[in-house]
């Protein structure tokens, strides 16, 4: 089994495009994106595990993301 931890989630710069006069990076509080997702709590840890990826899928992504797997 692989684990992935997330040590940092950094929002990039707005990029000067016209997003047709929407704001595409946006502070969003943290409540109303739950909300607006319909998220639901996890109950069971095991539900968040995927199932049915290769190694060879792992190892893609892994490399996709320049992490050593």
């Amino acid at each position: 089994m692989k684990t992935m931890h997330v040590r940092e989630i950094i929002t990039g710069d707005q990029l000067g495009l016209d997003f047709e006069r929407v704001d595409f990076w946006s502070d969003v509080p943290v409540m109303d994106a739950i909300r607006e997702a319909h998220a639901k709590p996890v109950n069971d840890p095991a539900a968040l595990e995927l199932s049915g990826i290769t190694g060879e899928q792992w190892a893609a992504l892994y490399e996709a993301l320049g992490v050593d797997g």
